[in-house]
């Protein structure tokens, strides 16, 4: 590797010394002299890192003044709109299609510049089964991992492994096919973040290369995992992009529940969980989704306790928000007897960059208090007495108004009154005595 130079340039091999030179964003390579570059360094030049930074140029790159126009950005790989013209007789395609290596190894870094470069014109559904193509490779891929798995079932299912070495062989990738199913899956992968895009991919062709993925043992997969990190990133981004348009059928859900909490849980790769983790977070309200493995939330618990950086911090906190308005997960959460020592790690968390904020809520109505008086005291009593009286007053006066008869029940008889109540009664004034009375 080179310093890169302060604008983009391509030195004739004469005057490069013999070799040929292309800059990229934060990318320099140098290749020998050849009738085209090889294409052996074609992913380090196009690896995801590269593909994620926004298009620029290498003169604002270096500081370009900020009012000078920018240069587009050169690459040896990048179609013309002729090579991307709908139909089905597009030569990128053809070559695609036709399975001659010098052929394809044309036409695969072309398609994945073009992704990337001109993702406007880059549509999928403009050329005929141009999924079915760009997905033969990652399923010759599938294949030979198939097959590695069966070898490596049978090596641990004898009682003598060095027996079972003898008997299979020792199966082995072919590299071409890794090349060419990494670039395919890059292909898929930059042309998924298109709407229409994602929509055409979403469908039973390229749904079935997932099926046979994710169908492979799981401490198989945790091995590929680690040794196909740039193929597993692309399927993942894939199946990110294209989960808006996903039915979740009962295979899809098992991928989901069973596949991904357990990579999740196996893999030590940062860069990975924050691959898994969206999904995650989307996938766990899905109606009838099976039930997620016991250990990922204690996982998830313990990631947060490493402190780790703002993104993947912020992913793991949403994914415990997510589970924890789940019933079945927040009762979970509770129920942990590591809770109290997490606890420590969340409380400072929520406490940074906290502001001081009095909540004040209005008490319900169900909870606001009343005074209730009993109805067989004395007090009770004169007041219901009382009212009725007014309400016969009323009533009296309202027929009286009419021209009515009023009838009103009145005593022949003198009532009894003890001596301490007359005495009572006698020394009152008026008209306190005939209210008592």
């Amino acid at each position: 590797m080179a310093k890169a130079p302060k604008r983009v340039e391509a030195v004739s091999p004469s005057e490069a010394g013999g070799r040929f030179l292309f800059t990229l964003p934060r990318t320099f390579i140098t290749f020998p002299t050849l009738q085209a570059p090889p294409l052996a360094s074609l992913y380090t030049m196009l690896r995801p890192s590269v593909l994620q930074q926004p298009v620029a140029s290498s003169s604002t790159s270096h500081g370009a003044p900020p009012g000078r126009a920018q240069q587009p950005r050169y690459s040896p790989y990048t179609p013309s709109i002729h090579e991307l013209h709908p139909g089905p007789r597009n030569r990128l395609f053809l070559a695609l299609r036709s399975g001659i290596p010098s052929e394809v190894d044309w036409a695969l870094p072309r398609l994945v510049a073009g992704s990337y470069d001109v993702l406007e014109h880059f549509k999928l559904e403009t050329w005929i089964d141009s999924v079915g193509a760009l997905q033969y490779w990652p399923e010759r891929w599938v294949d030979g991992l198939e097959v590695v798995s069966a070898a490596h079932a049978i090596r641990s299912g004898l009682p003598a492994p060095k027996a079972a070495q003898a008997t299979v062989p020792e199966w082995t990738l072919d590299p071409a096919v890794e090349k060419r199913a990494t670039e395919s899956l890059l292909v898929l992968r930059n042309a998924s973040f298109g709407l229409n895009n994602s929509k055409l991919i979403c469908r039973a062709t390229f749904l079935g290369l997932l099926d046979r993925f994710f169908a492979l043992p799981l401490d198989f997969l945790v091995d590929v995992l680690v040794s196909y990190p740039e193929m597993v990133s692309h399927i993942l981004t894939i199946l990110s992009n294209i989960l808006p348009h996903l039915h979740p059928s009962p295979p899809v859900l098992q991928i989901f529940a069973k596949v991904l909490p357990v990579l999740l849980v196996q893999s030590r790769d940062t860069a990975m969980i924050q691959l898994l983790l969206p999904i995650l977070i989307t996938t766990a309200t899905l109606p009838n989704l099976p039930s997620l493995p016991d250990n990922l939330i204690p996982h998830l618990l313990m990631l947060v306790s490493t402190r780790p950086a703002s993104p993947l911090l912020d992913l793991l906190l949403d994914a415990l928000l997510t589970l924890s308005s789940l019933p079945a997960y927040s009762r979970q959460i509770l129920s942990s007897p590591d809770l109290g020592r997490y606890l420590k790690t969340l409380v400072p968390i929520l406490r940074h960059g906290a502001t001081p904020y009095n909540a004040q809520w209005d008490s319900s109505h169900l909870l606001a208090g009343r005074t209730v008086r009993n109805p067989a005291s004395s007090a009770g009593v004169a007041e219901a007495a009382s009212q009725r009286r007014a309400a016969a007053r009323e009533d009296a006066q309202a027929k009286l108004d009419r021209g009515e008869r009023v009838e009103a029940e009145v005593g022949d008889k003198m009532p009894v009154l003890s001596e301490t109540i007359k005495a009572r009664l006698y020394a009152m004034p008026e008209p306190k005595r005939s209210i008592a009375w």
